[in-house]
């Protein structure tokens, strides 16, 4: 469910993630379960270490924070766009993470290339 983005002063709060991607083809996940009460997303950025031609990311609001069903997908086959550039999403409204579900990036290997993707989320407080 989508929440209306609202000015407020001190209301944002960042975290970083990182995906070991391995050198291997195959599709690498983290999952987020950003606060224990719950949260809402406003925007992420992704960035890759290295470059990975046809590699593609992915984004979902799942309903547990080891995987279970999408409650939404939020952004898909999202390119590599090159070593360390940046890849920012800033949601349209901010999507609301409730306790026990988990924000989910994938990051599909198909240039096999072992690097590192990180994440960083910025959410509500």
């Amino acid at each position: 469910m989508a929440i209306a983005k609202q000015v407020k002063i001190g209301g944002a709060y960042y975290k970083g993630y990182t995906i070991d991607v391995l050198s291997a083809a195959g599709t690498y996940s983290t999952f987020m379960a950003l606060t224990t009460g719950g949260s809402a997303v406003n925007s992420v950025s992704i960035i890759p270490d290295s470059a990975g031609a046809g590699d593609k990311i992915n984004m979902f609001h799942t309903a547990n924070s080891t995987g279970g069903k999408n409650v939404a997908t939020l952004a898909e086959d999202i390119p590599n766009l090159g070593a360390k550039v940046p890849i920012n999403l800033d949601l349209i409204a901010m999507e609301r993470i409730d306790a026990g579900e988990a924000l989910k990036v994938s990051y599909i290997n198909v240039a096999s290339i072992a690097m590192n993707v990180h994440i960083i989320v910025e959410r509500g407080r």
